[in-house]
């Protein structure tokens, strides 16, 4: 009996270990690349303040633990060995299992008409749009001090204001939420939209009432 213990588990442990060998190969053959290096000041770079669970789509099931660096718009994950920082240049969805919360990898013109590619949040996707937000965390670089009368200010990082963005085709374009720019961006369909955000009494900076504002858009 002892030996079928002994061999019982030295089996469990290796296929243990094979894998969790397996999740770095996986992530060897994916594009994956060790993530920039962090730089120490005040505040975080990160949405997420520690690493949680996720699901990747290439890795059906598994769950992995990530964070989002939304100063450089890395997502980092842990692997066995290290963490890594996913290669925006791969078509990848991120499901934070705590919050529901999914990242994409997309192409997108930003508010300059400059085309980018990197991770955005999913708030609404249908046959006939998307929505999406960019989270974005600036840095301050340390100010010294004027004179001896004052102080320097530290090295910070802070969150910036979102940035949102809709698709009603294959084009991700940067979206103002201002109420004047959306009605100029569907001018034909201005006073709908006008109204309907009074009677719904919808308030364009909370995600859920944008989501509510573009499925109405969608129908026009």
């Amino acid at each position: 009996m002892k030996k079928i213990l002994i061999v019982f588990v030295f089996v469990s442990q290796l296929g243990f270990a094979q894998f969790n060998q397996q999740s770095v190969w996986d992530f060897q053959d994916a594009m994956a690349r060790d993530p920039s290096k962090e730089i120490v000041a005040q505040g975080s770079q990160y949405i997420q303040k520690d690493f949680t669970p996720i699901k990747l789509n290439k890795f059906g099931d598994k769950v992995f633990n990530a964070k989002f660096n939304a100063y450089n718009g890395e997502m980092q994950v842990q692997t066995v060995e290290k963490t890594i920082a996913l290669d925006i240049n791969d078509d990848y969805t991120v499901t934070f299992l705590v919050d529901n919360k999914i990242y994409k990898t997309l192409d997108f013109s930003n508010k300059n008409s400059t085309f980018e590619r990197g991770f955005l949040v999913v708030l609404k996707e249908t046959e006939k749009y998307g929505l999406y937000k960019k989270e974005t965390i600036k840095f301050q670089p340390l100010i010294p001090a004027k004179t001896s009368y004052d102080k320097e200010k530290p090295a910070k990082f802070k969150r910036s204001q979102d940035e949102y963005y809709v698709s009603f085709g294959d084009n991700v374009e940067y979206i103002s939420t201002r109420k004047k720019d959306i009605f100029k961006a569907y001018p034909n369909h201005s006073k709908s939209i006008k109204k309907y955000i009074k009677e719904k009494k919808l308030s364009l900076s909370k995600d859920d009432d944008l989501v509510i504002l573009f499925d109405f858009i969608s129908k026009l």
